[in-house]
């Protein structure tokens, strides 16, 4: 293991050149990309409606917390909230 702690340290997050190939022979072309990206949409969409349906029954109206909706993106940010308990 001593000889991996050096090496590690100089990590990269670049392109993942090993499974390039993998993605390109899966992918094919750009209208692999857009046929990909719907599929994905269409598994993420439900999970961000149910979120967001939780999100608006439990705090929403309640002023303990507000947040963003996706609109075509995958984030859905809290940005702002209030303590209930003290520290």
């Amino acid at each position: 293991m001593d000889w991996l702690i050096p090496k590690s340290s100089k990590r990269s997050t670049g392109p993942d050149k090993p499974n390039q190939p993998h993605h390109a022979l899966f992918l094919q072309a750009p209208e692999g990309v857009r046929a990909h990206v719907l599929k994905q949409r269409a598994l993420l969409h439900p999970k961000f409606e149910l979120v967001q349906q939780i999100l608006e029954r439990e705090p929403g109206g309640t002023g303990l917390a507000r947040w963003t909706s996706p609109k075509g993106g995958y984030v859905m940010r809290l940005v702002g909230y209030k303590q209930l308990l003290p520290q």
